[in-house]
């Protein structure tokens, strides 16, 4: 309270007041000054003269104010702007007494008379230099993460669990096909990650987030574009926690994510051939063997043979005895028979190769081949035209055939179908490159297909293995596709196998035209572009199959939407946003046939063009009804000219 009569201390306050308002200016950490209203500096304090490096006010006052900065034209602009009464606000770069150019934060006003007459210029400075300076290394610091996140191709995410907002990287859309737009939630990323590896994921994170974890979990999965792609990708994150113990909860996971599909792919593709080539070393190391022991076996059926003749000869009219001799010849005979299949798996038996037309061959073969698999299996021969000749003897295509016929009819043991065809083939260097063991050149094809149970991967993988069978004990020798095996090899041949279970088998054996006989090539076909730029909606069930067909198709201009499944692929057709110019899919699929399909997608986009492929030659197809006649068909394995015309075909108007 004021003494009574007083004015509150009032008259003592405006005595003051100068004093305080200068001493506080004085004693601020703030460069202040003030300056006329044209710009000359009439006061600075104390804070100014060590910013500027200054020892006096009388080294400052009086000068221009623009003379203190690295640009004197950025500072008669704000100089400008103030006078005018706009005020300046921003940053600007000042130059020391000792040439120093350093960050200034500025603030700068007009003051003006009682009157509102312009009267001066007052301004507020804050060295910000070690703050530029900061800013600048986390500039850097954060383009060179930048960086190496871009050549390093990996995708970063940030998921705050509080907020349940994710934040997901431009790679790492890129990656899952996902565009800036879209908003990421926890739900669409787990629709994403393939149905087998969600399992994985979730028991990772488990572990992470389980009491004792550390919340970091590295785990390699797979994910299912909306193109159909399947991508192998691997993803490192950890999670901080608030809490302890039962109140413990996350509350941030951060991760990074990589693409390693081309890694996981060219490790499938090593291991696959090195599994090819352990398999081809095994075979040569047993075909040695095998040879070895049949030569030697062979001296002893000689001298087995030769005995039994001369005892028999001997004993002359015991029919008793003659008999039992006649049970000895007939069992080392049937031995014979066998060493002479050890001796075609050994590529070691003597043959004498001819000029040969196959279709005389398997013509000619059509009645042994009736009497060897019976009367409940029907035989149905489709030879090509226009045949090349072959160098081969007539006994081994005997042999071939007859080895491949009895393991049909095993296939087949309540009846069915051996389809018996022939036709001429280029396998080209795109071909080769995907498929090992195969080379280039003209080609006359063999293929031997039954409509019995088939076989799995694993079977397949052994039968050519000598004795190896699936038959009962005493049913089989396990050398009939081993033979077939070491005389295809002997004559310079290939051989490829088609088979799922329940479909029934194609024998594929591919051999070399007799380059002696040009005049009976097949002309070209007639050679011209594939529409390029058009979209090809690929449906293929077998993962690498479907790579390399993509690759193919791209190889060609073709842009390409793949579907490992009947079920993706008619979810892509029915998108109206997506271009769809071709459908080119797999014939037998564990979903749904491409048949039915086609027919699913038809109803969708009537009229799409069609190509069907499979492993299956297309008489067996056909006769099983899954196609009807006139269909655009290729054949598994086909090449890339091969692809090309069918696509040539199907794309271009009639």
């Amino acid at each position: 309270m004021s003494e009574p009569g007083g004015d509150g201390g009032g008259t003592r306050w405006r005595e003051l007041e100068p004093w305080i308002h200068s001493a506080a200016i004085e004693s601020s950490i703030n460069g202040i000054a003030y300056a006329t209203v044209d710009g000359r500096l009439t006061y600075v304090n104390a804070a100014f003269l060590r910013m500027w490096g200054y020892d006096s006010t009388a080294e400052v006052v009086g000068r221009l104010a623009t003379e203190f900065w690295a640009s004197t034209e950025a500072a008669a602009s704000v100089l400008a702007r103030v006078s005018s009464g706009g005020g300046g606000f921003g940053d600007l770069v000042g130059r020391r007494r000792n040439g120093e150019a350093f960050h200034v934060e500025l603030a700068a006003t007009l003051v003006r008379d009682p009157s509102g007459r312009p009267a001066a210029l007052m301004a507020s400075f804050i060295d910000i230099t070690e703050r530029v300076r900061a800013l600048a290394a986390l500039q850097e610091g954060q383009e060179r993460l930048a960086q190496a996140i871009r050549v390093a191709g990996i995708g970063i995410f940030d998921h705050d669990q509080v907020a349940d907002r994710i934040y997901w990287s431009p790679r790492q859309r890129e990656i899952y096909g996902v565009d800036a737009t879209e908003t990421i939630t926890l739900q669409r990323y787990l629709e994403r990650v393939h149905p087998e590896d969600q399992g994985p994921i979730t028991e990772a994170v488990r572990r992470a987030h389980a009491p004792g974890g550390d919340g970091s979990f590295d785990v390699e999965h797979r994910i299912v574009r909306r193109d159909g792609a399947v991508r192998w990708l691997t993803t490192r994150a950890r999670t901080t926690f608030v809490g302890e113990g039962s109140a413990r909860r996350p509350v941030r996971t951060v991760g990074a994510i990589r693409d390693v599909t081309e890694v996981k792919l060219a490790e499938e593709e090593r291991a696959r051939l090195r599994a090819q080539l352990d398999q081809a070393q095994k075979l040569e190391a047993l075909g040695q063997l095998a040879g070895g022991v049949a030569h030697d076996f062979n001296n002893m059926l000689a001298v087995i043979l030769g005995t039994s003749e001369l005892l028999r000869q001997r004993l002359g009219a015991d029919p008793s005895s003659a008999s039992e001799v006649l049970e000895i010849e007939e069992a080392a005979l049937r031995a014979r028979d066998l060493t002479r299949q050890l001796l075609a798996f050994s590529r070691k038996q003597v043959i004498a190769p001819r000029r040969l037309d196959l279709n005389e061959e398997v013509a000619r073969s059509r009645q042994t081949l009736a009497r060897l698999i019976g009367e409940d299996v029907t035989i149905q021969l489709a030879l090509g035209t226009g045949l090349w000749p072959v160098q081969l003897d007539p006994s081994q295509v005997d042999q071939i055939l007859m080895n491949l016929a009895a393991n049909a009819r095993d296939a087949m043991p309540s009846g069915g179908r051996l389809t018996v065809e022939t036709a001429n083939v280029r396998v080209d260097a795109a071909y080769c490159q995907q498929n090992p063991g195969f080379r280039a050149g003209e080609y006359v094809l063999l293929s031997v297909s039954d409509s019995g149970m088939g076989m799995d991967r694993a079977t397949q993988a052994r039968i050519f293995e000598p004795f190896f069978t699936t038959k009962g004990v005493g049913k089989g020798t396990g050398l009939g596709l081993a033979t077939v095996y070491g005389i295809v090899a002997q004559n310079g041949g290939m051989v490829h196998v088609y088979s799922e279970p329940g479909h029934g088998t194609t024998f594929k054996i591919y051999f070399s035209r007799m380059v002696a006989d040009q005049a009976a090539a097949v002309p070209a076909e007639e050679a011209g572009p594939v529409p390029r730029g058009r979209t090809v909606l690929l449906v293929e069930d077998e993962a690498l199959v479907r790579h390399t067909t993509a690759g193919m198709l791209g190889s060609l201009g073709l842009k390409v939407m793949a579907a490992a499944t009947p079920g993706e692929a008619a979810a892509l057709a029915g998108r109206a946003d997506l271009r769809i110019d071709l459908l080119l899919t797999d014939v037998v699929m564990p979903e749904q046939s491409g048949k039915a399909l086609r027919d699913r997608i038809w109803a969708l986009r009537p009229g799409l063009p069609v190509i069907f492929m499979s492993g299956y030659t297309p008489n067996v197809i056909v006769r099983h009804g899954v196609l009807e006649q006139g269909v655009r068909f290729l054949q598994k394995p086909f090449s890339l000219a091969e692809l090309a015309a069918a696509l040539r075909q199907a794309l271009t108007p009639a």
